[in-house]
């Protein structure tokens, strides 16, 4: 944005102060674009740039879409070289939130509050009792429920007339509608919890 933006000002403020102007189009311009994304909630958004810019666009944005910020001088930097930047704090980030994901566990489980697999989760949480649910990106899984819907009777549900098509989606939005938080993790990081874990209340 940076480079066209001045040009387009030296055309019409040449008497101007160019730099001001075209700091002031290109954060214009740059919010314009990435409205989209600071909206979804699929997204996550690292800012790199100098303090005053770090500080207007973490106003503008969803504060839980924000994963870093770090303030500095990246105009003259080559698209290589931000791209080693950006690579080197997602590692950073990546290795703070491990540890802390283990301490949550290993907090959890000390207090008896940790529930694994999808049937120990499933009691849970038609008990309103998961405060936290982890879950892998892509774990899907069809069931069916023993009479009266509190637990899963059998995961093997291909060959039933009436399976539910997937109960993690089911234990989701039930997690989500008693007030609990839903996060996920990349596929392979929950293998001896059985790809889902819950933290209860009680």
């Amino acid at each position: 944005y940076m480079q066209s933006t001045v040009t387009d000002v030296s055309i019409h403020h040449e008497k101007s102060n160019k730099k001001d102007k075209a700091i002031s189009i290109m954060i214009h311009q740059a919010k314009l674009a990435l409205e989209g994304v600071s909206k979804s909630k699929r997204h996550n958004i690292i800012i790199l740039g100098d303090h005053k810019l770090v500080s207007f666009f973490t106003a503008q944005w969803n504060q839980n879409n924000i994963i870093a910020t770090k303030d500095g001088n990246y105009f003259e930097k080559t698209p290589h070289e931000i791209s080693e930047l950006i690579d080197e704090l997602v590692e950073n980030i990546e290795l703070e939130s491990h540890h802390r994901f283990d301490a949550k566990i290993e907090m959890a489980t000390n207090k008896h509050l940790l529930a694994k697999g999808v049937k120990e989760v499933w009691k849970s949480v038609v008990m309103n009792n998961i405060q936290t649910l982890i879950v892998e990106g892509n774990y899907r899984q069809p069931a069916i429920l023993a009479p009266g819907g509190m637990e899963i009777l059998n995961l093997e549900a291909q060959d039933s007339a009436l399976p539910i098509v997937d109960i993690v989606d089911d234990i989701m939005e039930k997690t989500i509608a008693s007030g609990g938080n839903v996060e996920f993790v990349k596929d392979g990081t929950l293998g001896k919890y059985e790809r889902i874990l819950a933290i209860k209340r009680y």
